[in-house]
């Protein structure tokens, strides 16, 4: 054996120990996967009910994760929402949704990913087993550039958790857009206001569930073409659909 045997022995072990570490952790978010299936099932194929909260403001704010809807929900209902897909709701009581003025909030895909990955990284949702079981499993890997090319690009890996399912699997059906209104929230202000006036609503808003460490910045991704073009081509449906550039100016 040559004198860098055991150096690659080593490496050897290193890289397998790695590989079995991630399998494992994989464990850790399949439960989430299950439950959020078997909830979306039993809310829109058994329950069959729009909460009467929604219902009696006439409005269904479709929330999407790291789009500033925790903020909107609470304005709006005093209360949060969760996750729920339009479909699903379209599912549950076809009549009512029909009924509901629909509207959400979208994010440009750069600064979401971004973001998700901070918020998970340092904990998510402070009591939130599934969060704290993900951010583990982000940790094991060695950047985030190693997370966005060795998992999050990676076959369906990106519906494989809450924060980093596309946009518009919440918002679309078959291809269609199922609310009557989106906005970005880069122009979040100028929406609400418009949506306020014109719908007779009272959205303010304040900051919630605002990750302020970063390990990863938004002019880290735009400045590296890399980064940029791998997380448009995870994203693809988004930029298109939500009509984002996919080089922001």
């Amino acid at each position: 054996m040559g004198p860098g045997w055991d150096n690659k022995v080593c490496a050897l072990l290193f890289f397998f120990a790695s590989v079995i570490f991630r399998k494992v952790t994989f464990m850790t978010y399949l439960p989430w996967l299950i439950e959020r299936k078997l909830n979306l099932f039993y809310f829109s194929r058994i329950k069959r009910k729009i909460p009467d909260f929604i219902l009696d403001s006439g409005v269904l704010f479709v929330h999407i994760p790291k789009a500033a809807g925790i903020s909107v929900c609470k304005s709006l209902y005093g209360r949060e929402v969760g996750h729920k897909r339009a479909i699903d709701y379209k599912r549950a009581d076809p009549e009512a949704f029909s009924r509901l003025r629909k509207f959400s909030i979208v994010r440009c895909p750069y600064d979401r990913v971004v973001s998700a990955y901070n918020f998970l990284y340092f904990g998510g949702m402070a009591g939130y087993k599934y969060d704290q079981r993900f951010s583990s499993f982000i940790r094991s890997f060695d950047s985030f550039d190693d997370f966005l090319f060795n998992w999050l690009s990676v076959r369906d890996n990106k519906n494989k958790y809450m924060h980093f399912i596309p946009q518009v699997e919440f918002l679309c059906h078959r291809d269609v857009v199922l609310v009557d209104s989106v906005g970005r929230l880069e122009e979040i202000d100028e929406y609400l206001f418009k949506m306020n006036s014109s719908w007779g609503l009272d959205i303010c808003l304040s900051k919630e569930n605002e990750t302020k460490r970063k390990v990863v910045t938004r002019s880290k991704v735009l400045n590296n073409d890399r980064l940029r073009r791998r997380i448009f081509d995870i994203y693809r449906r988004d930029f298109e659909v939500l009509g984002y550039d996919k080089i922001p100016v």
